[in-house]
């Protein structure tokens, strides 16, 4: 300890110190930073080295998701499949003619969690942030009781996107990846005359949470796209 203090205070290189406090000569953080990968190995007090790369790999993992949870918005999305390009359909296209006329099969729930959705879209791009006034409270209250922070409210323009989009994809029978799906929902401002730009990422992260990832039939009950909104929704009721 005294050599190390005659170095810290006597040498010419970058680290030298006017004063040194002895009580920072301590190994309590060392303890602490390996009884972290003590616990992350299972309580094991003995880790191996092996062990430690790995509780630093899900370090990394979860400070990844915990910064950024649409992770797959900034990778480089190479997905290509025959539906990528698929155009609409007669079926989605009378769809699309019923919803111009106001025939939205959805309900107040399922506006409520989509309301929901379109909150959080909003606060990851501020630039789609609108006023509490601009839609009715029976819809926004859902929003108003959960929100922790991490939700802002939407513009009435992205939540009429959002809830377009839902409406759409929870009628249409046709199979979908998630760039068909951003693809039609591009088309959605100029079909229902939106004065709205919505940036790429905010479309994928409406098509992700649709879609959970890539690819999925609307037949399939495992797959109902509705199935987040009726899980928000029946977390509504009970708090009613």
């Amino acid at each position: 300890m005294s050599d190390v203090c005659n170095f810290l205070l006597t040498t010419t290189s970058p680290v030298k110190h006017q004063y040194v406090c002895l009580g920072f000569f301590q190994q309590d953080d060392l303890e602490q930073h390996f009884g972290y990968f003590r616990m992350s190995a299972g309580c094991n007090y003995y880790i191996t080295v092996e062990e430690v790369f790995n509780a630093h790999a899900m370090d990394q993992a979860r400070l990844m998701l915990k910064t950024n949870p649409d992770v797959d918005i900034y990778s480089n999305n190479k997905h290509a499949c025959d539906l990528c390009e698929k155009s609409l359909t007669d079926s989605e296209l009378i769809i699309l003619d019923d919803m111009a006329e106001g025939q939205l099969n959805v309900s107040l729930d399922e506006k409520q969690s989509v309301f929901y959705i379109a909150g959080y879209i909003a606060f990851r791009n501020p630039g789609l942030i609108g006023t509490p006034s601009e839609t009715e409270s029976n819809v926004q209250s859902f929003l108003a009781e959960l929100n922790r922070g991490s939700l802002a409210y939407p513009s009435n323009q992205l939540y009429t996107l959002s809830l377009l989009t839902y409406s759409f994809f929870k009628s249409t029978s046709e199979r979908f990846c998630r760039n068909r799906l951003m693809s039609i929902m591009s088309q959605f401002p100029g079909i229902f005359h939106l004065d709205l730009t919505v940036p790429r990422d905010a479309m994928q992260r409406l098509a992700n949470t649709l879609m959970k990832r890539l690819s999925v039939d609307i037949d399939q009950e495992a797959s109902d796209p509705a199935r987040k909104y009726s899980k928000l929704s029946a977390s509504s009721s009970k708090s009613k």
